[in-house]
C-alpha cells in the first residue's frame, strides 16, 4: 500500500511538471519524499541486509578466534 502511495505521488509530480503547476509538483514532492523514506525503512526492516549478516559473521569469527587463542 505504501508503494502504491509513493507511485501515485510520483505520477502526480509528472503531471504537475507537464502542466507546469509548481504547487502540485512541490506538494507531491514533499509527500513522495516522506513516503519513500518510510518505504525504504520498512523494506530495510523486513529483509535482512548483507551488512547485518556480515557483522554477525564477524562477531562469530571473533568469538572463535578468541576461544582458539586460549
Amino acid at each position: 500500500m505504501l508503494a502504491a502511495l509513493t507511485l501515485g505521488l510520483s505520477l502526480w509530480i509528472v503531471y504537475g511538471v507537464i502542466q507546469r503547476d509548481w504547487v502540485i509538483v512541490g506538494s507531491n514532492l514533499v509527500g513522495a519524499t516522506l513516503a519513500s523514506v518510510v518505504l525504504r525503512c520498512k523494506v530495510r526492516d523486513l529483509s535482512p541486509t548483507l551488512e547485518r549478516h556480515r557483522s554477525s559473521v564477524e562477531v562469530i569469527a571473533r568469538g572463535r578466534s578468541h576461544v582458539e587463542g586460549w
